[in-house]
């Protein structure tokens, strides 16, 4: 019986040793399998920083694997189920080297993505460097472009300066020229009244002259109240039917004034001009007396003979006072105007042509005596005399005549 007992447990022994064998090879087998996963995880981990903690709890898990192989040596039992566990945690290491794998694909991909992104990046930088260049040399190539400009503005500048200097100084001396001629002719015309008027005094003989009026009607013309009066009473007067004589220029005034300037020979627009002024004077039909122009004090002073020879436009029908000299006097007689020729201020050389109405007092007015007359400026007067020279003087209609 022990022998037989001692044959089975020999049997049992060596049943059991041939399990320990197969063990220990399945062992030995998982423990390389075990060595395989960890440098599979230690590999896939130095790919991927984040699988560190992966990489920890597979080192853990290889450890408590081969803590249980170790444990197998010694008990038997335990090492099935440490096998399990052992296979377990192949699989899921298997599982997770997959789950890396994939993810380490991605990082490639997202890698490569992120690589061409970075070319295509540096491709646009290197783009926007060049345009970048090419904008300094153009901004450089402005800059001298402006410097020019500059520089050309300044010359140009400098010579505009240049020439508006020459340019005042030429209007300076044209002003000056000007002035010069004025002062010849106005030096001429005094030599000439000058001449005339001791030429008349050495011989009376010479003040015969044929007279000729001169009126520019386009530079002459009347507009106030009191002369549209006095043009309606003279054309009433004489029968054209001027209408009411209220100063007011309207249209039987002015159709009054068109017949009368067709029967004497001239064209007249709707304006009181001084060929109308000259006609009507001339026809003894205009004002002429003191209660029909006005009181002395209505008439200004301050009208100079420069005034009457120069700029009679800006006298106008201005009524205007002048005191001087007579140096000759033709007196009014029934239907024909008188006329005076006055020495301004006793100035032989600033002379006026007076026309006094027909109907003034002009009788007792001779040569020499000192007279103030009150009237308008009609425009100037041209005569020719036996003494030689034409000359031109002011020409004034007197409303009345003081001595």
């Amino acid at each position: 019986a022990l022998e037989a007992s001692a044959k089975e447990a020999e049997a049992s022994i060596k049943e059991l040793t041939t399990q320990k064998e197969t063990l220990t090879s399945e062992k030995a087998a998982l423990e390389a399998s075990a060595k395989e996963a960890e440098a599979s995880i230690k590999e896939l981990t130095t790919q991927k920083e984040t699988l560190t903690s992966e990489k920890a709890a597979l080192e853990a898990s290889a450890k408590e694997a081969e803590a249980s192989i170790k444990e197998l040596t010694t008990q038997k039992e335990t090492l099935t189920s440490e096998k399990a566990a052992l296979e377990a945690s192949a699989k899921e290491a298997e599982a997770s080297i997959k789950d890396l794998t994939a993810q380490v694909g991605t990082l490639t991909s997202e890698k490569k993505t992120l690589e061409e992104t970075v070319a295509a990046g540096q491709v646009e930088a290197a783009g926007l460097a060049a345009q970048i260049q090419t904008l300094t040399s153009e901004k450089a190539a402005l800059q001298e472009s402006l410097t020019a400009a500059q520089k050309d503005a300044e010359t140009k500048a400098a010579a505009i300066e240049k020439l508006t200097s020459e340019k005042t100084e030429l209007e300076s001396a044209q002003a000056a020229m000007t002035e010069e001629a004025k002062s010849l002719t106005s030096a001429i015309d005094t030599a000439n009244q000058e001449n005339l008027a001791l030429r008349i005094k050495m011989d009376p003989g010479l003040m015969d002259m044929e007279l000729h009026g001169h009126i520019d009607p386009d530079k002459i013309v009347y507009t106030s109240k009191s002369m549209t009066e006095s043009v309606q009473k003279a054309l009433n007067k004489a029968g054209y039917e001027a209408g009411k004589e209220d100063g007011e220029l309207g249209p039987v005034t002015l159709s009054a004034m068109s017949k009368y300037a067709e029967e004497k020979g001239f064209t007249i627009g709707k304006k009181i001009t001084g060929t109308l002024i000259s006609a009507l004077s001339s026809d003894g039909l205009l004002a002429g007396t003191p209660a029909e122009a006005g009181k002395p004090e209505d008439y200004s002073n301050k009208v100079t003979y420069t005034q009457l020879t120069t700029n009679v436009q800006s006298v106008g029908d201005t009524k205007l006072q002048l005191k001087g000299t007579v140096l000759q006097a033709v007196p009014a007689e029934e239907g024909k105007n008188g006329s005076i020729r006055l020495a301004v201020g006793g100035d032989a050389s600033q002379v006026v042509m007076v026309t006094v109405n027909a109907s003034a007092d002009t009788a007792e007015i001779a040569e020499g005596d000192t007279i103030t007359v009150y009237g308008r400026s009609v425009g100037t007067f041209g005569y020719s005399t036996i003494a030689g020279p034409y000359i031109n003087i002011p020409w004034v209609m007197a409303d009345f005549v003081q001595k």
